[in-house]
């Protein structure tokens, strides 16, 4: 469900729902949790607990980050398409989905004009179900290429 939208059928013209596809289809997402301990999180994304959280900041001077609603579909009306800013529609679009996603705490920066965004890693949050041969690899790896970012372990039963 990315991506989609509710509209009355004949309300907006064939024009119009081709210039927000193509804006949607310009802008690029990175979307992230704005939590690490969530516990469905790490079920579904971190390998049942045996994966690994990735801490980044992001230059919100370079890029637009957005918090994500979850509200459900957006409504898209004649009357916001009479002022057409279709990236600012596109991007309501794309912020906003089902309340049954808000456990994620999702928020998304936008990226226009490339698939990738700069951004920092700052941290690495093993699973607690990781082996300890793949944790003292992940150390040692880190540790060459940047030993700043902060390794620890999850503690998601532990809160």
């Amino acid at each position: 469900m990315e991506g989609y939208y509710r509209y009355t059928t004949g309300e907006l013209t064939e024009e119009v729902l081709e210039q927000i596809k193509g804006e949607k289809q310009k802008l690029g997402i990175c979307s992230l949790s704005s939590e690490s301990n969530i516990e469905l999180m790490w079920s579904h994304y971190c390998d049942g607990h045996r994966g690994v959280v990735i801490g980044v900041e992001i230059d919100s001077s370079k890029y637009e980050v957005a918090p994500i609603t979850y509200d459900g579909l957006s409504n898209v009306s004649r009357n916001q398409t009479r002022h057409i800013d279709y990236r600012k529609i596109a991007k309501s679009i794309l912020t906003n989905k089902h309340s049954i996603w808000s456990y994620e705490k999702e928020v998304r920066a936008f990226v226009e004009g490339s698939h990738f965004i700069n951004l920092k890693v700052t941290e690495l949050i093993l699973g607690e179900k990781m082996d300890t041969r793949t944790q003292g690899f992940i150390k040692k790896l880190v540790a060459r290429i940047d030993p700043t970012i902060e390794i620890r372990m999850s503690n998601i039963y532990n809160i």
